[in-house]
C-alpha cells in the first residue's frame, strides 16, 4: 500500500476531481491510502458512486504514478509538500476546500510569514498599477509577505513592488509550474523565487491553465492570507471571486476606492458598498494586519523547525523585519521616549543626510515615526 504521502500526490493527478470531491472520500475511507486502495465495489457501496463513475475513478487511480510526479519534481527543482507534511501551512488547512498536494518553487518559509493578497484586474490604469505596486512595497518592508497570481496587471505590480521593497512574495499559479502562465512573466517567477519568495500551484506537472483553473487557484491566494486587497477590479472580475472566497474563509476584505466612472472601479466601489473596509492608505491595510495578527492563530512555524514544535502553536507575533547595521544603528539610538532626531544622529554616529534616509526607511518599515519639529519615536520590534 502507499504511502499516505505518496497516496495524496497520486490522487491530486486523478483528472476531473477536485478538492471537495476528495474530502468527502477521505470522510468515507478515512485516508489518502485507503482511497487509493479502494475498488469499484468500495467506491459504489461505500461512497455512492454509480457503477460507471466508480469503475473509471477506480481505473484512474491505479494509472496514477506518484513515484514518477515526484521524481520528475525532483529534477526540476520543484519541491511537492502535501497535507500530511509538517510544511504545509495552517492557516491554509483551515479553509473548506485546501489543496491535497502543493508544488512549490523558491523558499519554503516564505509560507511560513503573515501574508497580504494584493489582486486585481489584468488591464489596470497607470493609477491602479502604482498604487499596487506602493501597497506591495509598503506590506513587505513592514515584514509581510505579498500573495498575488502572476497575472498581468495588477498582481505583476504587486509582485515586483514587493521585490522592490526586497520583502518576500508568492505567486500562485492558475496551471502548472512547467506550464507557466502568462510566459511573459516566467523570469519574473524565477525572481520571485530567487528573492526568498515562492511560486505555488496545486496542479500536477503538465497540467495547462484554462477556464477552470483559475477560480480554483483564487481560493488559494485568499486562503494563504490574513486579508485580502483589491486594488482595480471590473463588476464582473476575478479578483471578485478572490474577494468573494476569501469572505467565505472569513479573511479579512478590503478595496481601493475608485471614480465612479470607471469601469476598472466598479468592483472595488461594489465591495465597500456591500462591507469590504476602505483602504486609502498602505497604514490602514498594515494596521489592519498588525491587529489580525494579534487576534488569530493562522502563523506556522519556520519549515526548519517546525518538526520539533509542539503540536500547540503559539500566538502569531507581528513579522520579523531584518534591519542594516546602520538602521539598528539609528533604531537603537531612538530613546524609550519622543527623540530630537539631532540627538539620534549624533548618538549613531551616521551622517546626518544618511541619518534621514534611514528614518524614513525605518518609518516605512512601522519601526518609527518621525513627528512634527524634528523628533522621533520608536514604534515596534
Amino acid at each position: 500500500m502507499a504511502t499516505e504521502r505518496e497516496a495524496l500526490v497520486a490522487l491530486n493527478l486523478v483528472p476531473e476531481m477536485g478538492p471537495i470531491a476528495w474530502r468527502k472520500l477521505l470522510g468515507v475511507f478515512g485516508s489518502a491510502a485507503a482511497v487509493l486502495a479502494a475498488t469499484e465495489d468500495d467506491l459504489r457501496d461505500r461512497a455512492g458512486f454509480g457503477a460507471q463513475r466508480a469503475a473509471a475513478l477506480a481505473e484512474a487511480m491505479r494509472g496514477a504514478d506518484p513515484t514518477r510526479e515526484l521524481s520528475l519534481a525532483a529534477k526540476t527543482g520543484i519541491k511537492i509538500i502535501v497535507k500530511c507534511d509538517p510544511e504545509y501551512p495552517s492557516i491554509l488547512k483551515k479553509i473548506a476546500d485546501p489543496p491535497l498536494v502543493l508544488y512549490c518553487f523558491g523558499d519554503l518559509d516564505a509560507l511560513t510569514v503573515p501574508a497580504a493578497a494584493i489582486v486585481g484586474t489584468r488591464i489596470p490604469t497607470v493609477y491602479g498599477s502604482e498604487t499596487a505596486h506602493r501597497f506591495a512595497y509598503a506590506v513587505a518592508a513592514a515584514g509581510y509577505c505579498v500573495v498575488s497570481g502572476m497575472a498581468r496587471g495588477i498582481d505583476t505590480s504587486s509582485h515586483k513592488g514587493a521585490l522592490d521593497a526586497k520583502g518576500r512574495t508568492i505567486g500562485v499559479l492558475g496551471g502548472a509550474i512547467d506550464c507557466f502562465y502568462p510566459s511573459e512573466n516566467r523570469e519574473l517567477g524565477r525572481t520571485v523565487a530567487k528573492s526568498r519568495g515562492l511560486i505555488v500551484s496545486e496542479f500536477p506537472l503538465g497540467r495547462k491553465p484554462d477556464r477552470t483553473t483559475f477560480p480554483m487557484r483564487n481560493r488559494i491566494i485568499s486562503g494563504l492570507s490574513r486579508l485580502t486587497l483589491v486594488v482595480e477590479a471590473a463588476a464582473k472580475s476575478g479578483s471578485l471571486i478572490t474577494a468573494g472566497q476569501a469572505m467565505e474563509q472569513g479573511r479579512t476584505v478590503m478595496a481601493i476606492p475608485g471614480r465612479i466612472d470607471v469601469p476598472s472601479s466598479l468592483g472595488c466601489n461594489l465591495l465597500i458598498k456591500d462591507g469590504a473596509a476602505m483602504a486609502l492608505s498602505p497604514n490602514d491595510l498594515l494596521d489592519e494586519m498588525d491587529s489580525l495578527g494579534l487576534q488569530t492563530d493562522n502563523a506556522v512555524q519556520p519549515a526548519t523547525t517546525q518538526r520539533a514544535a509542539s503540536a500547540t502553536q503559539s500566538p502569531p507575533q507581528k513579522p520579523f523585519v531584518p534591519l542594516t547595521d546602520e538602521e539598528n544603528r539609528i533604531y537603537e539610538a531612538i530613546g524609550s521616549e519622543e527623540t530630537l532626531i539631532d540627538e539620534v544622529i549624533r548618538h549613531s554616529g551616521v551622517d546626518a543626510g544618511r541619518a534621514n534616509a534611514l528614518l524614513l526607511s525605518l518609518q516605512l518599515k512601522r519601526l518609527a515615526e518621525i513627528l512634527p519639529g524634528g523628533w522621533v519615536k520608536k514604534k515596534r520590534k
